[in-house]
């Protein structure tokens, strides 16, 4: 009876390892370089995350949180051959802005799940440098209008 028990045991913790190993925990910015008067957003995503229970970003001093969290789910389900592939996403994005010049990393986020998990996101560099990088609606607007040719 105890060999059916142990048997039992590996084969839970073989399934939870492989749900393990199919959980993706991302960061990613809108832009790696930007300027002091400019916004970055950051996006962090878990992927299928067993009953995820929270994402605790690891925003930098150096950066003032201007709007957000937002949060957004996903779900995808296709088919292949004979198989059914369901995904599932969480969403957490924050827009930031610089408080001053300099080269920064904002370390990796951690997400937890109810089977006591742990996930970490990937680190991020950021370049902040003066001004702005960001071309505004209006100077696109003007650019894209002025270049036409008109013919009277």
């Amino acid at each position: 009876m105890w060999r059916f028990g142990l048997i039992y045991l590996f084969l839970c913790s073989f399934y939870s390892e492989i749900r393990a190993q199919n959980v993706v925990f991302t960061a990613t910015p809108s832009t790696t370089k930007l300027g002091l008067d400019d916004e970055l957003q950051l996006d962090y995503t878990v992927t299928d995350a067993h009953k995820l229970l929270s994402i605790t970003p690891a925003i930098s001093n150096d950066f003032v949180v201007v709007q957000g969290p937002f949060q957004s789910q996903s779900f995808h389900t296709a088919t292949k051959g004979d198989k059914t592939i369901n995904s599932h996403n969480v969403s957490l994005t924050y827009i930031l802005r610089p408080k001053h010049e300099g080269s920064f990393i904002i370390l990796p986020a951690v997400a937890k799940d109810a089977d006591g998990l742990i996930y970490q996101s990937n680190p991020i560099n950021i370049q902040v440098v003066s001004g702005t990088l960001s071309k505004s609606k209006l100077h696109i607007l003007s650019q894209k209008y002025c270049n036409y040719n008109f013919v009277r």
